[in-house]
């Protein structure tokens, strides 16, 4: 308004910061992930984050209402999220995704779909086996007891998969989209 007789933001040291720069696997690298020896868990949420470019927490945040393998879709519904709980510690929750654009229906691809079913399948065998142990929440991409994932867990687990691959251990899930 004219009120200030110079700007204060003039003054001030910013500092550079740093920027990293956006990777993704090449064609080569991802055949030598399916290559490795994958439990049903990876391979579903490998196939599923590369074929339909899903994000970490939209993965961890998927559930087996939003899978219609008949129908071949996959609905983008939720992302999974720490949130205070309670007594102050984090829980892990699902949270509608920000915006109404983010939210979508994805055709299935057939390698992905397969992978869901065999991780169905494996999810079922943990469920019978745990019986009332099972935390069941109806998440695609849990523990085997039905727990959420945390994505630092995915995270440190998707490098050693990367790393035994022979793709390297520097690489992120955000970087399958």
């Amino acid at each position: 308004d004219g009120l200030a007789g110079r700007n204060v933001f003039e003054l001030a040291e910013m500092p550079d910061g740093t920027r990293k720069q956006s990777r993704s696997m090449t064609l080569e690298q991802i055949r030598a992930l399916f290559a490795s020896d994958l439990t049903p868990w990876w391979r579903a949420y490998l196939a599923t984050g590369i074929c339909c470019g899903l994000r970490p927490g939209e993965l961890a945040g998927l559930t087996w209402d939003d899978v219609d393998l008949a129908a071949g879709i996959v609905r983008v519904r939720h992302s999974l999220k720490a949130m205070p709980g309670p007594d102050g510690h984090l829980v892990l929750q699902l949270e509608a995704l920000k915006t109404e654009s983010s939210r979508r229906t994805l055709a299935l691809p057939g390698q992905p779909a397969i992978a869901l079913k065999a991780l169905k399948t494996a999810q079922a065998a943990d469920k019978l086996r745990l019986g009332q142990l099972y935390h069941d929440q109806g998440l695609v991409f849990c523990h085997p007891d039905g727990r959420p994932c945390w994505r630092e867990t995915i995270r440190l687990g998707f490098r050693k998969v990367a790393e035994q691959a022979g793709v390297g251990e520097d690489w992120h899930p955000h970087e399958l989209r």
